[in-house]
């Protein structure tokens, strides 16, 4: 079995392209995935985001890159913070249930247009995965402090983009990666 540590945000519509591509071959390979996630746009919290990603040229590139995986992030729903979706996420790691709260938020925020930023609709799809005390944790700041401590991770091994792929210590792929990327990245 191959374990790898998938560093992402909610908020990077590649991400979103690198996870439709890693669960595909989670289908056809043994690969064990460890999300560990880095909020790169932490100036967008409290606030709506400007819609960086929400032009037309910038939705068409995103169709092309996610077609071998089966999937389209075409939506507008790129602007919002991703930090209680991946403080929940530490909650899941906890609960064994990580893949299930990325599987949710990913097709929630992407191909539903639900709000990643919105702690109703977080609180919705913590109960629909079965993430137990949800609740507290949106309304307190545990994991803030597990945060913090990936970004300084992600500034002292000074990774530059996500996703990036880490198996057994070294970095195999960064940045825009395609189905194909991944595949042959996985197969070294």
């Amino acid at each position: 079995m191959s374990e790898i540590r998938v560093y992402f945000d909610f908020v990077c519509p590649y991400c979103y392209h690198a996870w439709g591509s890693l669960r595909k071959l989670q289908e056809q390979k043994d690969i064990c995935l460890e999300w560990y996630g880095w909020e790169i746009h932490p100036e967008w919290r409290n606030r709506k985001a400007k819609e960086k990603y929400a032009g037309e040229r910038a939705r068409e590139q995103f169709a092309e890159l996610g077609k071998e995986a089966g999937i389209n992030a075409t939506t507008a729903r790129w602007d919002a913070s991703s930090f209680d979706a991946l403080r929940l996420l530490e909650l899941a790691q906890e609960q064994g249930k990580a893949d299930a709260w990325v599987d949710r938020v990913y097709t929630g925020a992407y191909q539903e247009e639900g709000d990643m930023s919105d702690r109703a609709t977080l609180a919705k799809w913590a109960e629909e995965v079965g993430l137990s005390g949800a609740a507290e944790v949106l309304v307190g700041e545990q994991y803030a402090d597990t945060l913090k401590e990936h970004d300084r991770h992600c500034m002292e091994i000074a990774l530059e983009y996500v996703p990036t792929l880490e198996k057994d210590g070294e970095i195999i792929a960064d940045g825009v990666l395609t189905y194909t990327d991944i595949e042959k990245a996985l197969a070294q």
